[in-house]
């Protein structure tokens, strides 16, 4: 299951992505596409094309498999976004969608542990320790460092 959500600049696209978003956040079973317009005309013209659904920002379309299950537009009202969902999307969440070109935060918080830990063994050998593998630092040369402050705002890691 895909939905496609064009996000164009008025005021009804905040509204509109708002009311999904409550019920898309929680479905780890639905893959998510997000369309910003005018910057990503052509991406939304590919979706035209290959969907036949004629463009309109905001708009929300809702795939399962290659067809096309549900649409909602600009001209429809924002409350008729959740009722149009939940009508669609299975009442059981099912497994996580993957997709392994997309780099998720756990990914990005591995790649700066990994240099994290790195860091703190070199400071370890000068006198610095490293203080468990999911504390994320080595002493107060560690807390002042490039990768404690990206892994600080990466993970939500306190200082």
């Amino acid at each position: 299951m895909v939905v496609v959500f064009k996000a164009g600049t008025s005021d009804k696209t905040f509204d509109a992505w708002l009311v999904a978003q409550q019920v898309l956040e929680p479905r780890v079973d639905v893959a998510v596409g997000f369309i910003r317009l005018p910057e990503a005309r052509p991406a939304s013209e590919r979706v035209t094309m290959r969907s036949g659904v004629v463009h309109r920002s905001p708009q929300l379309i809702l795939f399962h498999g290659r067809r096309r299950a549900a649409i909602w537009t600009s001209r429809d009202r924002s409350d008729q976004l959740v009722p149009l969902l939940r009508e669609q999307l299975p009442v059981e969440v099912g497994p996580p969608v993957r997709n392994e070109a997309v780099v998720t935060l756990e990914r990005i918080e591995r790649c700066c542990l990994s240099f994290c830990e790195a860091i703190c063994r070199k400071s370890a050998s000068s006198g610095g320790t490293w203080i468990g593998s999911r504390k994320r630092r080595c002493g107060a040369t560690m807390k002042r460092s490039r990768c404690w402050t990206a892994c600080s705002r990466t993970t939500g890691a306190a200082t």
